[in-house]
């Protein structure tokens, strides 16, 4: 139900606020006054940089694709491991959308400035096998699934739409740039909702983008939070 939903998300809403660290907290945020309940020790290669939740798992980009069992939160266990690898010294895994039975991971080569977009089995979470790849240039922030259509974000080359409904031939099927830098997405019916920055004026925004025809997505407006306060508060770079 979507009581019963939101209080799973309620639940595990500060599951990401350990993400700079190199370990998993388990935030019981249901009520006014969050306190910690559960904690997994540590991650033993680079620090997360995405978490994604889905029934009783969290799936976390630290280094390799994690798989943690969250079904009891104050004791979440490691189910399993997956390495996503691409080519150059400088890879990194970026972010991490789940949807159904496949996991969509975005990874990062500094060196060769282009990123991967893997689609990952996770129908049975102890065993993941990968699935389809395809490359993108520039560097991922973001990624979110609606449908059989993933949403990526990639900084000045803006939003990129891929088909997913074939795991194992992910295609690009659409972008859209809006002359600003894009950041995080998130989808409600037929729009996207991405946080942008402005290389020129230093300003961070919203943009609206109608997702409705996937094909040719197009920026139907948005919000311009002005630049950064010298004050240290409003109007920072959205990412």
């Amino acid at each position: 139900s979507h009581t019963s939903h939101w209080h799973l998300r309620a639940r595990f809403a500060a599951l990401s606020l350990s993400l700079w660290l190199t370990s998993l907290t388990v935030v019981k945020a249901q009520d006014l006054d969050p306190q910690q309940i559960g904690h997994w020790p540590g991650f033993s290669q680079l620090p997360p940089s995405g978490i994604a939740l889905q029934g009783d798992y969290a799936y976390v980009a630290a280094g390799s694709l994690q798989i943690i069992n969250v079904s009891n939160p104050t004791d979440p266990q490691l189910t399993s491991a997956i390495d996503i690898v691409v080519s150059g010294s400088g890879d990194q895994l970026s972010a991490v959308a789940v949807l159904g039975d496949h996991a969509y991971v975005t990874t990062y080569s500094s060196d060769l400035y282009v990123s991967d977009f893997h689609v990952i089995d996770i129908s049975d979470p102890a065993n993941p096998k990968k699935m389809g790849r395809i490359e993108a240039a520039g560097q991922v922030y973001d990624v979110v699934v609606s449908g059989d259509a993933a949403y990526v974000t990639k900084g000045e080359f803006g939003l990129q739409v891929f088909d997913v409904s074939d795991p194992d031939n992910p295609q690009p099927v659409g972008a859209v740039s809006t002359g600003r830098y894009l950041y995080r997405v998130a989808i409600a019916g037929s729009d996207a909702y991405v946080t942008s920055h402005n290389s020129k004026t230093e300003g961070s925004g919203l943009e609206v983008i109608d997702i409705g025809d996937k094909e040719n997505p197009r920026r139907v407006g948005g919000f311009d939070f002005g630049a950064p306060s010298t004050s240290g508060h409003g109007g920072d770079q959205c990412q």
